[in-house]
């Protein structure tokens, strides 16, 4: 299996990704980064001032061959507060240090779906190495991928849809497995079932984290 499991704390999984992205950077490589919220949000931000000093050893880098974008979000008002991207700007995430790529611009639902995936495929296509970042729900959902949901099966970039509490903009399994790498924390015995399914073989239907499978490479960090 692709998926390289590393039983490390949260700090040694937030230098791992910081070295690699450093190092696509320092190879010339123009990087595309997609972040999640939640519990991944203090890990973004360290990500990323990790990278940010380690500038100091090669000054000559441009940050702003890292662009960053969502692999979901919460549709609703600019900076909302259930927003994905608010919440990792009042974390201190720097998006103004990167080449940055917001979800949000306070257009209708089907105008946002529209541009979320014109801006993603974009982004995609404007640079060489394309990472992802995740965690895993209890219910093995993936970015906003939950079970039986329409980014499952969607052969498109991106999917839109209502999930209830939140109307859902989310990139799709099928993005997900085109990554290059894709950086994984799932720590606490609420993620432990779900952790071991992908032992087994389930239909993505069922558990949508199935899709690290197909992953070119996985690094899962969990205690």
């Amino acid at each position: 299996m692709n998926i390289h499991i590393h039983k490390e704390v949260i700090p040694v999984g937030t230098k791992l990704m910081a070295d690699k992205i450093f190092q696509y950077l320092s190879n010339g490589e123009k990087v595309l980064w997609l972040v999640c919220g939640g519990s991944n949000i203090p890990i973004s931000v360290e990500v990323l001032n990790l990278v940010k000093s380690r500038l100091q050893e090669q000054p000559s880098i441009n940050l702003k061959n890292l662009t960053v974008s969502l692999t979901d979000e919460r549709y609703g008002s600019i900076n909302h507060p259930d927003s994905n991207w608010r919440q990792l700007t009042d974390n201190d995430f720097d998006f103004d240090a990167v080449t940055s790529v917001p979800v949000l611009f306070g257009k209708s639902f089907d105008e946002t779906t529209k541009l979320y995936g014109m801006n993603m495929r974009d982004a995609w296509s404007n640079n060489s190495v394309h990472i992802g970042q995740f965690g895993i729900g209890i219910d093995g959902h993936i970015a906003g991928v939950l079970p039986r949901t329409t980014g499952v099966s969607s052969p498109g970039t991106i999917a839109s849809y209502d999930a209830g509490k939140f109307r859902r903009l989310t990139i799709t399994l099928a993005t997900i497995e085109k990554l290059d790498v894709a950086y994984v924390f799932a720590y606490g015995q609420s993620k432990k079932p779900a952790l071991e399914n992908l032992q087994t073989d389930l239909i993505d239907e069922i558990e949508p984290a199935q899709v690290l499978k197909r992953v070119k490479d996985v690094e899962l960090f969990t205690d």
